[in-house]
C-alpha cells in the first residue's frame, strides 16, 4: 500500500493506517523484515504514529540481542540486513522521531548493537548526522566494553561516511592498544584504514599495531597487507621495521594481489621513501602480467611510485605507455600530469605517450590546477 501510494495519487486512509498501527504494536516478536517493512511503510505515507515507533524500539533491540547473544535457535529471521537497519533509521528520521531513536541508541543499545547499526548505515552509504552523533557519544563512554570486531566495524563505518569524531577515535585508540591480542588481521587493517581515511593521527596506536603485525604477517592476506601499509603511508607514520617485514611477505603473495593492491603497495613505499628493490622488481613482473586490470589511477600511481623512488623499470614503463595511450579518455588532469612527471623524472622516453597526452590535455586544460599545469609543462 505504501509503495503504491508513493507512486500514484492514491489517497491515504488515515483510519486504516491507525488500525494497522494498533495491529502492528500487538505483534510480540516481529522478525527483522517485518519491523523494517512496517516502519518504512508508515514513514513512506507520512504517518508519524508515535506510539508505534516508540513500541518498536525495544523490539529492534530484541532482534539485535538474539544474534548478539548467539541464540541461534531463535536467530532465523532475526538478523538485520544492512538495508533493513538503514530503512528503520530512515523511517524514524522521516517521521520526526530521529531523536527518539538517537536517544535509544545513546542510552540503551549495547556495544555490538551500536556497531551493527552504524556498520549497516555505512554499508548502504546512508549518512545520518543525528544517529552518528549519538553513537559517537555513547560509544566513547562505553568503549571499554567494545570487543575487537565492534571497534573495527564502528570506526570503519564512521570513516566510510566521512564522520571524523575526534573524541571517539581518541578513545578507540587507547582501548585498542590494550586489546590488540584479540584483533584478527582484518579487524586490525580496517581500524588502521579508518584512522588514515579520516586523517586522525595516533602515533601510539600505529606503533603498537606495527609491533603486533610484524609477528603475524604470515596470516595476513593481500588486502590486509596492502591496506596496512597504505594506512601507514597515508598518515605518514614511520615504521621501517614494518615496511621491511611487509616487503618480504608481500613478495611471496604478489600472485594474488590485484591491480589496485599492487599500485597501493608501491605507492606506500614511495610515499614513505622506503627503497625495496626486491619488492619493486617483483611488483614489476606482477603488474606487467595484470596490466589489463589497471585503471587510470592505478597506472598513474604505479609509475609515479617507481619514479619517486628512482627504481628504473623500462619494461614496465613501456607497456604502461602502450596501455595508457588506449585509455587516455579515462585519465583526469592529475593522472595525466603525474604520468608525464613520472616518465620525465625516471628519464623514460615515450614520444607517442607524450604526444597523446598533449592532445588530450589540451582538450581538458580547463580542469587542470596550476600545479598540474606546471608539472605537465616541466615534464
Amino acid at each position: 500500500m505504501a509503495k503504491i501510494s508513493s507512486q500514484t495519487e492514491l489517497q491515504v486512509d488515515q483510519k486504516l493506517w491507525r488500525t494497522l498501527g494498533v495491529k502492528a504494536m500487538k505483534i510480540e516478536t516481529p522478525k527483522t523484515q517485518e519491523i523494517s517493512n512496517i516502519l518504512w511503510a508508515f514513514a513512506k505515507v507520512k504517518q508519524s504514529a508515535p506510539e508505534l515507533f516508540d513500541s518498536m524500539i525495544p523490539k529492534i533491540q530484541l532482534n539485535l540481542d538474539t544474534v548478539a547473544t548467539k541464540d541461534m535457535a531463535n536467530a532465523v529471521g532475526h538478523e538485520f540486513s544492512p538495508q533493513e537497519l538503514s530503512n528503520i533509521v530512515w523511517a524514524y528520521a522521516t517521521v520526526g522521531h530521529a531523536k527518539d531513536m538517537a536517544n535509544a541508541v545513546g542510552h540503551e543499545f549495547s556495544p555490538q548493537e551500536l556497531s551493527n547499526i552504524v556498520w549497516a548505515y555505512a554499508t548502504v552509504g546512508h549518512a545520518n548526522d543525528d544517529l552518528f552523533a549519538a553513537v559517537a557519544e555513547s560509544a566513547t563512554k562505553k568503549i571499554d566494553a567494545f570487543n575487537a570486531q565492534d571497534i573495527s566495524n564502528t570506526v570503519w563505518a564512521f570513516a566510510t561516511l566521512g564522520y571524523e569524531s575526534p573524541d571517539l577515535f581518541k578513545a578507540v585508540a587507547k582501548t585498542t592498544i590494550t586489546k590488540l591480542d584479540t584483533f584478527n588481521p582484518q579487524a586490525l587493517t580496517n581500524t588502521l584504514w579508518a584512522y588514515a581515511t579520516v586523517g586522525h593521527e595516533s602515533p601510539d596506536l600505529f606503533e603498537a599495531v606495527a609491533e603486533r603485525i610484524i609477528n603475524n604477517l604470515d596470516v595476513f592476506n593481500a588486502q590486509d597487507i596492502s591496506n596496512t601499509i597504505w594506512a601507514y603511508a597515508k598518515v605518514g607514520h614511520e615504521s621501517p621495521a614494518l615496511f621491511e617485514a611487509v616487503a618480504k611477505t608481500a613478495i611471496k603473495k604478489l600472485g594474488v594481489f590485484n591491480a589496485q593492491k599492487l599500485a597501493n603497495t608501491v605507492w606506500a613505499y614511495a610515499t614513505m621513501g622506503y627503497e625495496s628493490p626486491d619488492l619493486f622488481e617483483a611488483v614489476e613482473e606482477a603488474a606487467i602480467s595484470k596490466l589489463d586490470e589497471f585503471n587510470a589511477q592505478a597506472m598513474t600511481n604505479t609509475v609515479w611510485a617507481y619514479a619517486t623512488i628512482g627504481h628504473e623499470s623500462p619494461d614496465l614503463f613501456e607497456v604502461v605507455a602502450e596501455r595508457a595511450i588506449n585509455k587516455l579518455g579515462t585519465f583526469n588532469a592529475l593522472d595525466m600530469s603525474k604520468t608525464m612527471w613520472a616518465y620525465a623524472t625516471i628519464g623514460h622516453s615515450s614520444p607517442k605517450l607524450f604526444d597523446a597526452i598533449s592532445h588530450t590535455a589540451a582538450e581538458k586544460m580547463d580542469t587542470f590546477s596550476s600545479q598540474e599545469i606546471a608539472n605537465t609543462m616541466w615534464a
